[in-house]
């Protein structure tokens, strides 16, 4: 603390000027005026802003809604867009993944069936 306080004193001291003529330059570059941080009417300022400020925040709210509103009604026309190509192309690979579920279960029915041939034939040889 003995080196920390005094040296913290020294580089605060150095800094300062530098750091002013910074917040100065900033605020006359975002055209910010020191005499409206002393006025006092800033809770006035808030209130006669506010309906303002509702109205703002409402439109904002709208156009929100709109742009969702919107973008359903592109996904919407997007899938059935999709749905009228992948009927207009035939079969999908979806078609081709059932019929192969079933000729698979047809194989292994056949296969079932063979299998019982065979042991009933092998029954019958003795």
């Amino acid at each position: 603390l003995l080196i920390w306080h005094p040296l913290q004193l020294v580089i605060g001291s150095a800094l300062a000027p530098k750091l002013s003529a910074f917040v100065l330059s900033e605020e006359e570059r975002l055209g910010i005026n020191k005499d409206d941080d002393n006025n006092n009417d800033d809770d006035n300022n808030i209130v006669a802003d506010a309906p303002r400020l509702a109205k703002l925040m409402q439109e904002k709210q709208q156009e929100q809604q709109q742009g969702i509103l919107e973008q359903a009604v592109v996904d919407e026309e997007q899938q059935q867009q999709q749905q009228q190509v992948s009927s207009s192309l035939g079969p999908t690979t979806q078609d081709y993944n059932k019929n192969n579920d079933n000729n698979a279960s047809l194989e292994m029915t056949f296969a079932g069936v063979e299998a019982t041939i065979q042991q009933q034939q092998q029954q019958q040889l003795p």
